[in-house]
């Protein structure tokens, strides 16, 4: 399945989130077994870990903010020809809580000129990829990017964060991720589907 992303134009200060951030910590009192909750209390985040790559922020000075279903990553970066590459990534699991996981939005504002470059290229374990980047233009953008799965008890998502300026500027100012989940399938529900295939079949017998 490709992933479909579609781009967006807009103001810096423009948010198209529709429930505010609520609650959150800064990443560093999250690592070593650290956990948050979303909003609405349908899924819960943990297993947090931070790894620096080139000039990377300090992880007390990256914040993690709760949205009803999802998180906010508010740390702003920005670099130029002469303070060179950023790059870190940011790794967690998300799981339902009675709910299961089966697609996760992000969306991501930055800006590049001059042939800079950055962006988040996100990795969910064995379920695929999604990326949002900002290349070659002075304009400041919201990019936006969905990825469908089949219905997950739990995932792993990896963010590797990145800006090179190459001879222009590079910028990431937040982005976030959103979880679309749905109810898990009760046992109930699982045996009334096959009462009602076995009804089909003996109609069918009875027809024939």
């Amino acid at each position: 399945m490709k992933m479909k992303t579609k781009t967006l134009i807009a103001s810096a200060c423009t948010l198209l989130f529709t429930v505010p951030a609520m609650a959150g910590a800064s990443l560093d009192t999250l690592l070593g077994g650290g956990s948050l909750f979303s909003n609405n209390g349908k899924l819960v985040f943990s297993d947090f870990e931070f790894t620096p790559i080139i000039n990377a922020p300090a992880a007390s000075d990256i914040e993690i903010l709760t949205l009803d279903n999802g998180l906010l990553f508010n740390s702003p970066i920005s670099t130029d020809a002469n303070s060179g590459s950023i790059d870190f990534d940011i790794s967690y699991k998300v799981a339902g809580v009675k709910v299961q996981l089966n697609s996760v939005k992000m969306q991501t504002t930055g800006s590049s000129t001059g042939g800079g470059q950055a962006g988040v290229f996100t990795a969910i374990e064995n379920l695929g990829n999604l990326t949002n980047t900002f290349s070659g233009t002075s304009t400041t953008y919201i990019l936006m990017g969905s990825r469908n799965f089949a219905p997950q008890d739990y995932i792993y998502v990896r963010d590797e964060i990145f800006a090179t300026p190459n001879n222009g500027t590079a910028g990431i100012t937040d982005f976030s991720q959103t979880f679309d989940t749905a109810a898990v399938p009760t046992p109930t529900a699982a045996l009334a589907g096959f009462a009602l295939l076995g009804v089909v079949g003996m109609r069918r017998r009875h027809g024939a």
